[in-house]
């Protein structure tokens, strides 16, 4: 029965995470693109082969490591993103990278651990306009809050984090409105002073 089971597990993470813990390293590389993005590759197939995979990759922590590449933020701001974030400059790792935490977040801890360290910059990527014309990056950001969605325990993480979004949207339509009725005041202002 259970006991059975968690030794399996043990005997299973043991065997395993030799390949699992380069993986994460690659994906920790600094300075390496090429690298980091064979390692997110490599990690999202490795989720493919099941949850107990899953799980390996979380505790020799790729999860971890996956989701510090989104963290990063350009050392000097080029204007490219309006977030900032300096892998947005790396459409392939990007993609892997996103590609990655969707084939993780299928494992409950995953889910727990990804909706804890990751929901704000996955709502900054969603509103970056870069990734507005990402259909296939767009698509797995969805499938990955999906899954989030599974989990009960992210339910108020998540809750929380669409009031702040929509508060954020709410803000940014009030001051696009608001900078809008400026201008059309100062349009009308000048028209009345015409002669």
């Amino acid at each position: 029965g259970g006991s059975g089971s968690i030794g399996d597990f043990a005997k299973d993470l043991q065997a395993s995470t030799g390949l699992e813990t380069m993986l994460a390293k690659l994906a920790r590389t600094t300075g390496r693109v090429g690298l980091q993005t064979v390692g997110c590759r490599r990690i999202a197939l490795q989720a493919m082969l099941g949850r107990k995979k899953c799980l390996v990759l979380l505790q020799i922590g790729a999860t971890h490591a996956v989701l510090d590449l989104f963290a990063v933020k350009e050392a000097k701001n080029t204007g490219a993103s309006q977030s900032g974030l300096w892998i947005l400059g790396h459409p392939e790792l990007l993609r892997l990278g996103l590609n990655a935490l969707l084939n993780l977040s299928v494992e409950e801890h995953n889910q727990r651990f990804i909706a804890q360290r990751g929901i704000g910059t996955i709502i900054t990527l969603m509103n970056e306009p870069l990734m507005q014309t990402k259909r296939d990056n767009l698509q797995m950001i969805v499938g990955l809050l999906e899954n989030l969605t599974l989990n009960d325990a992210n339910r108020q993480l998540l809750y929380r984090a669409e009031l702040n979004l929509r508060t954020s949207q709410f803000n940014m339509l009030a001051e696009a409105s608001d900078a809008a009725e400026s201008s059309r005041s100062e349009e009308h202002t000048s028209e009345l002073q015409s002669p």
